[in-house]
């Protein structure tokens, strides 16, 4: 039998969202179309928590909406931990073989904590406000390498574009 593609609708499952399953015709295993994105194992609406991600981005405190939608703060911060990492795989899929003009390497001290340690924020923004690398952690060598080695993984292989910053000496 020759089949085109494994993956059968299975059914659907769950209590706020009816999710789709799917069961693969070779091993007979069921997966969820959810299966690898941030809505995997999600239990509220889809939709509730699409719009509490929106309000922390814009910048609402996490235990006001802790109060409003009864959610507790540590399920808020997992939410957006999943949400961050696939943006991650998204940016990764995309963000490959760019042309970009003029770029800006900064990192920017940020007030957020990592255990006792001071966290930067490090960025290289395109003239149009396009990020192609952001990444947080220490004023350190490695960290500006890391910055240069992924921005270098995203243009086009061969390409030069044109940089300015702000005199950081690392970035050498």
């Amino acid at each position: 039998m020759n089949v085109s593609t494994p993956l059968v609708g299975y059914g659907r499952h769950g209590k706020t969202d009816r999710i789709q399953d799917l069961r693969c015709q070779a091993c007979g295993r069921k997966i969820s179309v959810r299966w690898g994105t941030a809505l995997y194992r999600l239990k509220t609406s889809s939709t509730k928590a699409a719009l509490i991600l929106a309000w922390m981005a814009e910048g609402v405190d996490v235990s006001a909406l802790e109060r409003v939608f009864g959610i507790r703060e540590g399920t808020l911060r997992t939410w957006l931990s999943w949400a961050g990492m696939q943006a991650s795989k998204l940016h990764r899929h995309f963000f490959h073989h760019l042309s970009l003009h003029p770029l800006q390497l900064d990192e920017l001290w940020a007030q957020v904590r990592q255990g006792s340690q001071v966290v930067w924020v490090w960025a290289v923004v395109e003239a149009s406000k396009l990020v192609p690398v952001l990444k947080l952690g220490p004023r350190s060598l490695d960290l500006a390498y890391a910055v240069v080695h992924d921005l270098c993984q995203t243009l086009q292989p061969g390409y030069f574009p044109i940089f300015t910053r702000d005199g950081l000496k690392l970035y050498f």
